[in-house]
């Protein structure tokens, strides 16, 4: 466990690789929709056989 955390912590150190930022739970919620979606498109498009 203290490799993963060291791993982390070296993420953390340089804004390019990793923000720590707030939950934000309205933006989650538009995540999850957008991604209910976008499974939708996909059960669509495989029921016509239309792979991409």
């Amino acid at each position: 466990m203290p490799r993963i955390e060291a791993h982390l912590n070296w993420c953390l150190k340089d804004p390019r690789r990793l923000v720590k930022v707030k939950p934000d739970p309205e933006l989650a919620r538009k995540h999850l929709k957008k991604s209910e979606y976008n499974y939708g498109v996909l059960e669509k498009l495989e029921k016509l056989k239309i792979y991409d």
